[in-house]
């Protein structure tokens, strides 16, 4: 019995302080400037480029020392197994370095993807208990709460310089984010807050529920993202019905038959309702015609220009991050180093076939080893749990998005910190097992 709280002890509060801090830094030091120029198009770094640049080395250098630091042979040989594929992905995508025709591009966003895969590491290093795994998720949801409200007060105060107006993205203007990455934050955010009362097994905290749903719902609702509130609501539905108190459904219930009551006393004419469906479709419209919906925002026309990228280079692709043979694809009347966006053509297009398969045997990996926790105790099955429902959200963003596979952002955070989370789990419940034989043996 003496050996649980040895193993505890190998995480200092030291450690779990950094690791919060890198959580947050991670999260919020994303933002652009507006007007800004990236490193790849302007050919040197900026203040923006060399912030983040500290933050995702900074991250690199703690995990190496954490890592030094605990001296638990068996568990870091278990997260070494269980990365090992996404480590040669890594791998892969700085080799990819050499023959790409942005260089600049390509390395930076490799010390990226290395940050995120390091961030990971050192949670499932880390995070044994179930009070390890609130505090990670805590600080996770503090720090997506704390991105929204920051873009929601500049949204306020400059709504030319926030990024959530669509329009002046038409026109080319540049804002502090893109609307789809404020759009997948506070998705996530919003779910987040669903589901933190059912890992923590206690929905009483109504306060910071509410709080939550209204910012992270306010920025979802401004960013005008049609595949951001789809996802939002299958899979918050999904959370409500299955989690939430049987007396919420009813009440949920009862309120939306009141509300319909209420309206058709109101407007037996249902002259309101055709005004709020004219409204409806012009903000899911956004203002584009129907030949630009079917062709799904252009985007048909950007795959069919990435996929004839790929043909030229199928083996190797064209550099981590890079769609193109020479770094400019010409389309939507730019010419730029534009994503794919679509997460499995953007990592064909940029690391080719070898690459891709990689990145598979990454995912069957990680999948094997957070497929167990099901058997497991209740922290381990409650990470599962919210593993999955977000995985759910991810497939479908990751449709029309690069997510996680693209630049450091809080989506591609809380992925990587979601896998490290079941990875830590795994580790634990496997030395669990090690021990409770060597104790029988002895």
């Amino acid at each position: 019995m003496s050996a649980q709280p040895a193993i505890a002890d190998q995480t200092s509060r030291l450690e779990l302080f950094l690791l919060s801090a890198a959580i947050w830094a991670m999260c919020l030091v994303t933002f652009s400037m507006p007007g800004r120029v990236g490193p790849g198009e302007s050919g040197g770094l900026d203040i923006v480029a060399l912030a983040k640049l500290a933050v995702r080395g900074g991250v690199l250098l703690f995990f190496l020392l954490a890592w030094r630091q605990h001296t638990e042979f068996r568990r870091k040989r278990y997260i070494l197994w269980s990365y090992f594929p996404f480590l040669c992905f890594l791998v892969w995508a700085f080799l990819s370095v050499t023959w790409s025709p942005l260089k600049s591009v390509s390395i930076g966003q490799a010390i990226g993807l290395a940050s995120l895969i390091a961030l990971s590491a050192w949670i499932a290093m880390s995070c044994r208990t179930r009070a390890h795994v609130l505090l990670v998720v805590n600080q996770l949801w503090l720090a997506l709460l704390a991105y929204s409200l920051i873009l929601l007060a500049i949204h306020v105060v400059r709504p030319d310089v926030s990024g959530l107006d669509r329009s002046l993205q038409i026109r080319g203007a540049n804002g502090m984010v893109h609307p789809t990455y404020a759009a997948a934050t506070s998705s996530l955010g919003f779910l987040l807050t669903l589901l933190r009362p059912k890992l923590q097994q206690t929905f009483e905290s109504k306060f910071s529920l509410l709080i939550g749903l209204a910012v992270h719902g306010t920025l979802l609702f401004l960013s005008n993202s049609r595949t951001g509130l789809t996802m939002t609501m299958l899979v918050s539905t999904i959370i409500f019905f299955r989690f939430y108190p049987k007396r919420l459904h009813a009440l949920f219930l009862l309120g939306a038959a009141g509300l319909a009551c209420l309206y058709l006393l109101v407007d037996p004419g249902f002259t309101l309702q055709n005004q709020s469906l004219r409204g409806s479709t012009e903000y899911l419209t956004r203002g584009q015609s129907t030949k630009q919906l079917t062709h799904l925002s252009g985007r048909l026309e950007m795959w069919k220009a990435v996929w004839e990228q790929f043909e030229k280079s199928p083996l190797i692709g064209h550099g981590y991050f890079v769609t193109s043979e020479n770094g400019k694809l010409d389309v939507w009347e730019r010419r730029t180093n534009h994503t794919a966006h679509n997460l499995v053509l953007q990592v064909l297009v940029s690391t080719g076939l070898v690459g891709a398969m990689i990145f598979l045997a990454a995912f069957w990996r990680v999948g094997s080893v957070i497929g167990r926790l099901r058997w497991e105790n209740a922290t381990a099955r409650g990470v599962l749990v919210l593993i999955v429902l977000i995985s759910l959200w991810y497939l479908g963003w990751c449709q029309s998005c690069i997510s996680f596979i693209g630049p450091v952002l809080p989506e591609s955070v809380v992925f990587f910190l979601l896998i490290g989370l079941g990875i830590g789990q795994g580790a634990q419940s496997l030395l669990s097992e090690t021990r409770s034989v060597e104790a029988l043996a002895t």
